[in-house]
């Protein structure tokens, strides 16, 4: 996993000033045929809050030389932020 860098990600609902980009390359190797290997590279764009990334681009690799790629966007309705809280609060154990 390595950290690509952060900027402007402008999509169709919205902009996301301080969006950063992961790249995360995997590699599966044939035990039985090590020349057949696939190598996956995922190239996502994550923003603060978010626990899903916004935009998802992979790649496969096939040990002979073809390529699958797929991509996907969140849902707009799904682009909710979450706020982390500031204060502490007790939370009671034991009997009530």
């Amino acid at each position: 996993m390595l950290f690509v860098g952060s900027g402007l990600l402008q999509l169709p609902f919205g902009e996301f000033d301080d969006a950063r980009l992961v790249r995360t390359r995997q590699t599966k190797v044939d035990q039985g045929d090590p020349s057949d290997s696939t190598i996956t590279e995922t190239l996502s764009w994550f923003a603060r809050g978010m626990a899903y990334p916004l935009l998802q681009f992979v790649t496969l690799n096939y040990a002979n030389g073809s390529r699958t790629r797929s991509g996907w966007i969140l849902d707009e309705t799904s682009v909710v932020g979450f706020q982390e809280r500031t204060t502490t609060q007790k939370c009671r154990a034991g009997p009530l």
